[in-house]
């Protein structure tokens, strides 16, 4: 539970939203990785990454954050 009141959700959860692949990817960086995630479609629905942002809400509360850069695209829905 987080301060809340509700679930932690799990990362299975998370890869299971975020349409997560394992494999070798080339990212746009130029680097390469071993998981892809499909930010779009996460982003998307707020109703389905609410848990997540209250975890993450939960986690930073300890360190009196008062602002988060995050990007243009899928940030945005995040906000």
């Amino acid at each position: 539970m987080n301060a809340t009141g509700l679930r932690r959700p799990s990362t299975a959860a998370f890869l299971e939203l975020a349409a997560g692949r394992r494999g070798h990817f080339r990212l746009e960086s130029g680097h390469h990785g071993g998981l892809w995630l499909d930010l779009d479609a996460l982003f998307a629905d707020s109703l389905r990454i609410e848990p997540f942002v209250a975890a993450l809400t939960d986690a930073l509360r300890a360190y009196d954050v008062a602002v988060v850069c995050g990007p243009l695209l899928g940030g945005a829905f995040l906000a």
